[in-house]
Formats: C-alpha cells, sequence, structure tokens
C-alpha cells in the first residue's frame, strides 16, 4: 500500500533550494564512485597468467607464423588456445555484461520527470522531479555487493582460461604420443608384413603348412589394422588440438610436434605443499569463498532494511486552472503492514547457507583430487621407470641374443621377428606410459590450482632403431629358412610315428 502527499511549502523558492541541494548531493556522491569497470577485462587476463605460466607471455600476433612452422612446443599450443580458441571471447563477453551491471549498480538511479496537461472548462499542467530515496540510501550497499559479485566473475572466468591451458597441454600430449605410437605400429605392420611374405614363400616350397600361413596372415592383416587404427586416432588428437587452438583451414594442417616426449629427471613435489597450494591458489575456492562473503553481506542488508519499501522523493510544480500556482516536495512510502521483508530475509539466509555447503564440498573434493592425483603421479613414475629400466633393455637384449641363436641355425625366422615384435610392443607400451604420466601431472596440476614446479626431463631413448625395417638386421642367410621350415614341415606331415622326431627338432631350438 503506497501513499503520496504534498504537504504545502511555506515558500516554493526554500522547496525549490532544498530539492536542488538534494539532487545535486546525490550526483556528487555519484560521481566521487572510483569503480571502473573497464579493468575487470585486464584483472582476469593476469589472474590467469599468474597460473598458467610461460604460455601466458608468448605474444602471438608477432609469433604466430614461426609458431606453426617449428615444431610446436605445449607451451606454444597453449598461448595459440589463449588466443584463438572463441571459448575466451564468450567468457570475456559475459565478464564484461557483469562489470555493467556493477557500473550501474555503482550509480544512482536518474531523476524521473513527469509532465502531464489537462484540459476541459480549463487547462491545468504539473512537473514533478523524483527521485527513489531507497536507492539512495542502499546504493553503497548494492554498490559494494556488485563490485563483489564482479569480482567472482572475474575469478570464473580466469578460470576458464585455466580450463582451457590444462586442455590443450592434455591434448597436445596426447597427440605427441599418438604420433610415436603410429609410427611404431607401423613399423609392426612392416614386420609382420615381412613374415607373411616369408610363409607365402615357404609355404609354395612345401615347408609350412597351410594353417601357419593362415596365421601369418591373419597376423599381418591384425597388424596393419592395428596400424590403421593408430593412425585414425592420430588424425583425432590433430583435429581435437586444433580445435582447443582455434585453427582452421590451412594453418591446422601446417604445424608439427617434436618427435617424443621427453622423460622427467627429478624429485616431485610433497603432498602437504600441494594440498596447501591447492587451498590457496584454486580460483575456484577463492570465488567460493567470496561468494559466501558476498551473500552473507547481502542477508545482513536485507536483516538491516527489511522494513524498507518503497520510498520516493520528489518536487511537484502545478498551476491550476484559475492560474493560482502550487509547488512543494512530495513523498511516496511504502508502508509495511503486511509484508516486512520476511521472504527476502529467509530467501537471502538460504542462499548462504546452500553457498556455503556448496563451498565446502568443493574443498573436499579438491583436497580428494589433490590426494589421489598425488598417489597416482608417483605409481605413473614407477611404471614409467620400470618400462624405461627394466622391461625396455631387457625386449632388446632378448632380440639382440634372438639374433645370435639366428645366427647359429638354433632358431628359425619366425621366432627371431616373434621378438623383435615384442620389443615393439613394449616400446609401444612405454610411449603410453610416458603420455600417462605427463597427463597425470598436468591434471594434477591443475587441481593444484597452478603449474607444478618445473622438474628436470631428458630425452627418451632414440626409437630409430626399433622402427628399422627387419630386413635391417643381420640375418641375411637364407638358408635359415631351410633350418626353421624343416620344423614346420614337420608340423604339416605330422603322425603319430614322427612326434618323436618332431619332438626332437624343437628340443633343438630351444637350444642356447
Amino acid at each position: 500500500m503506497t501513499r503520496s502527499f504534498f504537504p504545502p511549502a511555506r515558500s516554493g523558492r526554500d522547496g525549490l533550494r532544498t530539492c536542488a541541494l538534494f539532487l545535486s548531493s546525490s550526483a556528487l556522491l555519484a560521481a566521487c564512485t572510483t569503480f571502473d569497470p573497464t579493468r575487470a577485462i585486464t584483472d582476469a587476463e593476469e589472474m590467469a597468467s599468474s597460473q598458467i605460466g610461460a604460455a601466458a607471455d608468448i605474444d602471438i600476433s608477432a609469433q604466430r607464423e614461426h609458431l606453426l612452422t617449428e615444431p610446436l612446443s605445449s607451451e606454444a599450443a597453449v598461448a595459440m588456445a589463449l588466443a584463438g580458441n572463441p571459448v575466451i571471447d564468450l567468457a570475456l563477453a559475459g565478464l564484461g555484461m557483469t562489470a555493467a551491471d556493477a557500473f550501474t549498480a555503482s550509480r544512482l538511479a536518474n531523476p524521473q520527470l513527469s509532465l502531464s496537461r489537462l484540459s476541459g472548462s480549463g487547462n491545468e499542467r504539473s512537473v514533478a522531479l523524483g527521485l527513489d530515496f531507497a536507492d539512495l540510501l542502499l546504493r553503497p550497499a548494492r554498490s559494494s555487493l556488485a563490485q563483489e559479485e564482479l569480482e567472482v566473475a572475474r575469478l570464473e572466468t580466469a578460470a576458464i582460461m585455466i580450463d582451457l591451458a590444462r586442455d590443450t597441454e592434455q591434448a597436445w600430449l596426447r597427440h605427441v604420443a599418438a604420433e610415436q605410437t603410429a609410427a611404431l605400429f607401423a613399423a609392426l605392420a612392416e614386420v609382420a608384413d615381412t613374415a607373411a611374405e616369408l610363409a607365402i614363400s615357404l609355404h609354395r616350397a612345401g615347408n609350412l603348412s597351410d594353417l601357419e600361413l593362415a596365421r601369418k596372415k591373419a597376423a599381418a592383416a591384425e597388424a596393419k589394422t592395428q596400424a590403421a587404427r593408430s593412425g585414425a586416432a592420430t588424425a583425432a588428437t590433430r583435429r581435437d588440438l586444433n580445435r582447443l587452438m582455434g585453427l582452421s583451414g590451412d594453418d591446422a594442417g601446417r604445424w608439427q610436434t617434436p618427435d617424443r616426449l621427453p622423460l622427467p629427471d627429478g624429485d616431485e613435489p610433497g603432498l602437504n605443499d600441494l594440498l596447501s597450494r591447492s587451498r590457496d591458489d584454486r580460483l575456484d575456492l577463492a570465488a567460493g569463498r567470496l561468494q559466501v562473503s558476498m551473500l552473507e553481506s547481502g542477508r545482513d542488508l536485507e536483516q538491516r532494511w527489511r522494513w524498507l519499501g518503497t520510498v520516493e522523493i520528489d518536487y511537484e510544480w502545478e498551476r491550476k486552472r484559475d492560474g493560482s500556482r502550487l509547488r512543494g516536495p512530495g513523498l511516496v512510502l511504502e508502508l509495511p503492514l503486511f509484508r516486512q521483508g520476511q521472504h527476502r530475509t529467509l530467501r537471502a539466509e538460504a542462499a548462504v547457507i546452500r553457498a556455503t555447503a556448496e563451498l565446502a564440498l568443493r574443498e573436499l573434493e579438491v583436497e580428494h583430487h589433490v590426494r589421489s592425483g598425488h598417489a597416482e603421479l608417483a605409481a605413473l613414475r614407477e611404471i614409467l621407470g620400470t618400462y624405461e629400466n627394466v622391461i625396455v633393455p631387457q625386449r632388446a637384449e632378448a632380440v639382440a641374443r634372438e639374433l645370435e641363436r639366428y645366427n647359429f641355425m638354433l632358431i628359425g625366422a619366425f621366432d627371431l621377428i616373434a621378438a623383435r615384435e615384442q620389443e615393439y610392443r613394449s616400446y609401444a607400451d612405454f610411449i603410453a606410459a610416458m603420455r600417462d604420466y605427463w597427463l597425470a601431472r598436468a591434471e594434477l596440476a591443475h587441481a593444484v590450482g597452478g603449474p607444478l614446479p618445473r622438474i628436470a626431463t631428458r630425452p627418451a631413448p632414440d626409437l630409430e632403431g626399433v622402427t628399422a625395417p627387419i630386413d635391417d638386421m643381420n640375418h641375411g642367410h637364407h638358408d635359415h629358412h631351410d633350418h626353421h621350415d624343416h620344423h614346420d614341415h614337420h608340423d604339416h606331415h605330422d603322425h603319430d610315428g614322427h612326434h618323436d622326431h618332431h619332438d626332437h627338432g624343437d628340443q633343438q631350438g630351444d637350444a642356447p
């Protein structure tokens, strides 16, 4: 329920002076506001840069051509994404809208001027200038809340940039590993194809059974299929990285990555340090705490002014039909008879409780994320060390020993090829272990809220020798085939009377 009344003014000039003083004071208060919303985007970018690291300092406009022609590092890929991915523009546009709202909240509402003219037996004219007095009273508090809301938006926008950097780094890691793996599986397909060609030759000579020929052909076809799948996976990882970097057209096909991932060579940070950093550095946690503080301030404001409804102050000039004139200030006041703002205070209190619970839940998730990420990284580091120090060198040693046995005619070509295939697959698993380790490290950095301390690295073992064609190996004695073929020939013509001879051949092939 509202009521408007215009008490008679003792002096129109005094009333006009009072109203003008009031309006000018209000304008002065609004003009004194130092809030600068244009800083919002710059502040968000600075927040993100401090946690993204070196990639945020790369000037894409000046180095774009160079980055597209040189091997693309993970930092360069992140810089390309920050400069070219439209999701950043969307986030900054949303931040700009929030800044506009905050700017509006920091200013008084404009005075309202109303004019009326009534005609009949005479003319009546009135002019009124009004100002929302409640807005004047609540402007400082509302401005403070709006700036806190803008700060939350800044933190959220910076978090979007950091998420994009994390996703781009991980996509880069997957692509480099996919290219390495594709090269290995292509070499593995060549080995299987060599075995199939040898099997065809032996089968034509009558020294290989139909069953063994079918096995070798099927193995070669499966290896080719695996190589094709690996090539398709590489194309998919390239597509994903291009999408994150915002590249299309010719630029999407120009860049290349290094030929292999590095190996870690240093100690990882401790768990307690990581947990402490996550509590201090996570922007989403900072935004959550600020959100709770902002809602608590809003709740206190609602409780303090819950009786205050609509309050408008105006000044009206009116000329009557008889030529007389009236002027004076006016007041529009909402009387809190039926509602005293209880619904606003209840909603404000509920909002505080919900935001507090969401923050506690997020803090719990972050802690467990850091703990599990640290444990996973330690396990993957151990697995990677096992591949590097045990599995890969032992597979290479096994091939060398099998080659010696082959040269002494103790095993056949297929045994040597099988050892070579196992060596290739161990290298493929080694690459996967490197990829998984670096992906886990990037994920742990995201859980902590900033880059982990730089760790020393060293080049991974050169895999060129492993991917060399099978006929580069020093086994070029074709009469060795006859030795292996002899066993296969007996497999083909096997019957009960020949079991002892076949067993003797197997024992000879397994001799050291």
